[in-house]
């Protein structure tokens, strides 16, 4: 018994620190109220002088909101007495079974050449709730896609099943005026506006959900609550099941806060030093809900976004390169240099970096970041061991991925464990790999490496983050934060279904020869290169655009003139100049390791 009461303590102390952090209180008030097992009972029972100068919530709006959320979780006797609760399953599970009797008895009549009518569908009236972020449901209407719809739906459909008919019939082609179905967070309701379970309790047995079961649990349960009498609206045919759409996760909250921002005075930086500026602006949230543009200093551009994605890309690779260690993908080094000051300045920057242009610097491990948004304990075995075969060098994870398969077939050859050895020593480990251990031996070892080490900096991070955008993470999902590197990350075949050529009619033949030059740059790209083309084109590494323009222009003289409009993400390519593939290849690789080149110029 005491166990049970201690593992529902620490539930509800975890749940409280959750909710601390999400409204702004730093990581160490909320932590102190999880050791001390501060449950909903236990904080509507302290004073307020003890939540504030023993627990450290000195703010009075934290603690009116603290007291608010445990008395909307504190359990309730509903005044139903269990003797009562039990006599009620029981007859309701009675009566599904003769039911079920019933129905076999029906299917063998049946099987014995008496004619019985079985249906195998009911109808089923859906319609669409549709709930912003801290905003009620509300009905969508016929005219914006919503209404209500008469659908047939076979008994024995679950609950996704539902959902997936739902979803085709209120979002055609995926598409709604609202946004795709894959942007929002879709579950089932019943006309309560009460969230329908995939198993329904019975007799404290989870029996899964279907149509028919859910139907026929549902007459009897109002034959209950009626002593006996039944609902005449549940003889009919047709019941009402409300789909609701909520918009939420990384997407939405980045859209639901570039509402709310406020537009300060332009800041001005030098090309050489962004790095250092950026890092004094952030110590302090000032920029907290404003919209800002960027002038870099002796440059002629306009920021029109082009020039905020120049400057965070610069910045992120600084950043990187001075304070990050890892091989492919990285994490905060530990060091006296990496402060608790330092991760929450850089907090601060990545959530606004990523508020005004959706930039996420992905070098960041996966692994980091969905700790830092959502929590480490959304993450599993193999969510780190995909991180760190990303986190070491190519050659290394080409070491280890194939010990994985070696030890799958039951033996790890010589020259492989010896290689594997030498790479796991690397981060401290003198077990020798076996085809026993080493899945084990990795899982701990990227535990480790990118979240036990970095825990203190994983906190820091959210910490700037929270007082930047706490309504952009406040929904975040570890989907989300794989979707949105999943979306960013560049690929030959990505970049090429971007371009786009900006023309009235055919192009010319002199516009497909050089159009297809840069498909075919594109394509023989290697990693790097292809990086870099894209920053050179868009102001980031990373596809933040939805699409590439190409427009042409007539060559003047013998030397063609590559240029870009970084803001509209435009490319004007030269016609008629190039002497072929190799000529284009080398001019264009020419430009982009020549450092003016980068800089900006009105054209």
């Amino acid at each position: 018994m005491e166990a049970s009461i201690e593992v529902e303590a620490n539930s509800e102390a975890s749940q409280v620190k959750h909710f601390l952090l999400l409204i702004g209180v730093t990581q160490d008030v909320a932590q102190t109220f999880e050791d001390e097992k501060m449950t909903y009972n236990a904080i509507l029972k302290a004073s307020d002088e003890q939540l504030k100068n023993y627990l450290g919530l000195t703010r009075l709006g934290d603690r009116l909101s603290l007291r608010s959320f445990c008395e909307n979780h504190h359990g309730k006797n509903d005044g139903c007495s269990k003797a009562d609760t039990d006599l009620r399953k029981k007859r309701l599970i009675e009566e599904l079974a003769k039911k079920r009797i019933k129905k076999q008895h029906t299917v063998q009549s049946a099987q014995k050449g008496i004619s019985v009518a079985a249906k195998s569908t009911r109808k089923v009236e859906l319609s669409w709730l549709h709930c912003r972020k801290g905003s009620a449901f509300k009905v969508v209407r016929m005219k914006e896609g919503g209404g209500t719809r008469n659908v047939d739906i076979p008994k024995t459909a679950n609950k996704e099943e539902i959902v997936k008919i739902a979803e085709g019939v209120f979002f055609p082609d995926e598409k709604s005026c609202f946004g795709k179905a894959s942007e929002m967070k879709v579950d089932l309701f019943d006309f309560k506006k009460e969230k329908i379970s995939s198993s329904i309790l019975v007799d404290d047995e989870n029996v899964p959900f279907t149509l028919g079961f859910y139907i026929d649990y549902f007459k009897l349960s109002l034959q209950e609550d009626d002593n006996g009498e039944t609902d005449d609206d549940l003889d009919h045919e047709s019941h009402k099941i409300p789909l609701a759409a909520i918009k939420t996760g990384l997407k939405y909250g980045r859209e639901q806060a570039l509402d709310l921002l406020e537009t300060v005075p332009d800041i001005t930086l030098e090309r050489s030093n962004i790095t250092q500026t950026l890092l004094n602006i952030y110590k302090s949230s000032d920029l907290c809900n404003t919209f800002v543009n960027f002038v870099l200093k002796d440059e002629m551009a306009q920021d029109r976004d082009g020039v905020k994605r120049e400057i965070y890309s610069i910045f992120w690779e600084e950043i990187t390169c001075h304070y990050f260690d890892g091989g492919k993908s990285f994490v905060p080094r530990v060091g006296p240099d990496i402060t608790d000051d330092l991760c929450k300045i850089l907090g601060r920057a990545l959530i606004h970096c990523f508020l005004l242009t959706r930039i996420m610097p992905i070098q960041i491990s996966k692994a980091f970041m969905i700790a830092v948004i959502v929590g480490e304990e959304s993450l599993f075995d193999q969510d780190f061991l995909d991180a760190f075969l990303e986190y070491v060098l190519d050659y290394e994870a080409a070491v280890l991925r194939k010990a994985l398969q070696e030890a799958e077939s039951g033996k790890l050859e010589v020259a492989t464990q010896r290689q594997t050895l030498e790479i796991v020593s690397l981060y401290g480990i003198r077990a020798l790999p076996t085809h026993e251990n080493i899945k084990s031996l990795l899982i701990s070892t990227a535990r480790c490496e990118l979240v036990q080490k970095v825990n203190r900096a994983i906190g820091k991070f959210r910490e700037g983050m929270l007082e930047m955008g706490s309504q952009i993470i406040a929904d975040a999902s570890k989907e989300d934060v794989l979707e949105l590197y999943a979306d960013l990350y560049p690929t030959s075949e990505k970049l090429l279904s971007l371009v786009i050529p900006d023309v009235d009619g055919a192009l010319t033949k002199l516009e497909e020869e050089v159009l297809q030059h840069l498909r075919r740059y594109i394509c023989a790209a290697d990693s790097g290169t292809l990086k870099s083309l894209l920053r050179f084109i868009t102001g980031s590494h990373y596809l933040v655009a939805s699409e590439i323009k190409v427009i042409f222009h007539l060559s003047i003289g013998n030397i063609p003139c590559f240029v870009v409009h970084t803001c509209s993400c435009t490319v004007d390519l030269p016609v008629g100049s190039y002497l072929g593939f190799a000529d284009f290849k080398s001019q264009l690789d020419s430009i982009l390791s020549n450092p003016e080149s980068w800089k900006f110029y009105l054209v």
